[in-house]
C-alpha cells in the first residue's frame, strides 16, 4: 500500500491548465468539442468551452464539492 500512496502524492499537482477535445460519437455521428481548464488542488477547478460555437462561453466553476 506504500507503493500507491507514493504514487497518489506524485500525481497531486498543486495547479494544472490544459486545452482538451472531446469526441462524443452519436447514432454514427462524431461530436468535437473543446475546452479548456484550470485547476488549483482538488478544491477549485474552471472549464470553458471554446468550440463548436453553440457550445462556445459555457463555463463550469466547482468549489469543493459545489458545481
Amino acid at each position: 500500500m506504500e507503493i500507491i500512496a507514493q504514487v497518489d502524492r506524485n500525481t497531486v499537482v498543486s495547479t494544472v491548465s490544459y486545452r482538451a477535445k472531446m469526441l462524443i460519437s452519436l447514432g454514427g455521428k462524431i461530436r468535437e468539442k473543446e475546452f479548456i481548464g484550470y485547476a488549483r488542488g482538488k478544491e477549485y477547478s474552471y472549464m470553458e468551452f471554446v468550440s463548436p460555437a453553440r457550445d462556445k462561453g459555457t463555463r463550469f466553476l466547482k468549489i469543493g464539492a459545489s458545481l
